[in-house]
């Protein structure tokens, strides 16, 4: 999921960032309740790592 998450926002790299969206992509009730629990809006999660990341260059 790790490596599937990097290449859907066209990175050639795997990061932390890409482990959280895979760990959330699973749609384990677990990880849900456990990021839930503590406060982390899961439905808010992709938006808020995507943000922080810089942007992709433009194709020449």
């Amino acid at each position: 999921m790790t490596v599937r998450e990097a290449l859907r926002l066209g990175h050639n790299y795997v990061g932390t960032e890409h482990i959280l969206l895979g760990l959330v992509a699973l749609d384990d009730t677990v990880i849900k309740d456990t990021f839930s629990e503590s406060g982390v809006p899961v439905d808010r999660i992709e938006a808020a790592v995507v943000s922080v990341l810089p942007p992709e260059p433009q194709a020449t």
